[in-house]
């Protein structure tokens, strides 16, 4: 077992199936990078036991389902990129959660609802990537307090 594996890069392959339940066995991960393979499913839940994690980048995949609440147990991640997949559902209120939050890309996927007023919960929040989804409604006004 590589429980002190602190970055996984396998990014711009040709990896398919689901993502391994067992990543979330790494108790020191603080870099995954699977983006831009041939990935289906939904994230497992277990992913996020990987609490050291500071950048996920899923994107470019064909991953499906909701963001899981889970993801606000990362509170060290910075970066989550999870852009160009088949994601649906709302963002979760947990995403609050995620202080440590620079950069949200969620972009080209078909989230939908409208957006948590959490979102103003990420003082360090810097790019907001959420283009090309089925949001609607109203911008929430504490957009205003980032």
């Amino acid at each position: 077992m590589m429980e002190s594996l602190e970055s996984l890069l396998a990014k711009e392959n040709s990896l398919t199936g689901s993502i391994p339940s067992e990543i979330g066995q790494l108790t020191e991960l603080g870099v995954l990078s699977l983006a831009g393979n041939d990935f289906t499913g939904s994230l497992p839940s277990q992913l996020f036991l990987s609490t050291r994690l500071t950048e996920m980048d899923l994107s470019r995949n064909d991953l499906s389902g909701s963001l899981p609440t889970e993801v606000g147990v990362l509170k060290l991640l910075e970066n989550i990129n999870l852009g160009v997949n088949n994601f649906s559902g709302s963002i979760p209120t947990e995403i609050g959660l995620t202080r440590s939050l620079e950069v949200i890309e969620i972009a080209a996927n078909k989230f939908s609802g409208s957006f948590p007023t959490e979102i103003s919960l990420l003082v360090n929040l810097q790019d907001f990537f959420v283009n090309n989804n089925k949001f609607f409604g109203s911008l929430p006004t504490e957009i205003g307090l980032l």
